[in-house]
């Protein structure tokens, strides 16, 4: 598999018409998730530039993974509503409440 990261995905996302720049790196765990939930080849360095695009806070950019399910048109989805409202997002990702850090920590915990 290509580097997750890579500006080949970023070329993909954007040839999809999505506005795709870099906004933040992703952290080491949320890659690992994206690298679980997309195994298909160059499927991982797609979503990359996607959710790195969609905010510029790990858990803005992991609840664009929780909603995705593995599901790159999912994906495309959460990066739109994170971009129009990103707590739009985390509300669909159940990252909104309380317990969101309990939450993201057992979704990005390795299986």
């Amino acid at each position: 598999m290509g580097e997750v990261g890579s500006s080949a995905g970023e070329h993909t996302a954007s040839s999809r018409g999505l506005k795709v720049e870099p906004v933040n790196e992703l952290t080491p765990r949320l890659v690992r998730r994206i690298q679980r939930d997309f195994p298909a080849y160059g499927a991982a360095e797609q979503v990359v530039a996607i959710v790195r695009a969609a905010g510029e806070t790990e858990r803005v950019q992991a609840a664009v993974v929780i909603w995705g399910h593995g599901d790159v048109a999912r994906i495309r989805d959460a990066h739109d509503l994170a971009l129009a409202d990103w707590r739009d997002v985390l509300v669909r990702a159940g990252l909104a409440d309380e317990d969101w850090a309990y939450r993201l920590d057992a979704e990005l915990s390795g299986p």
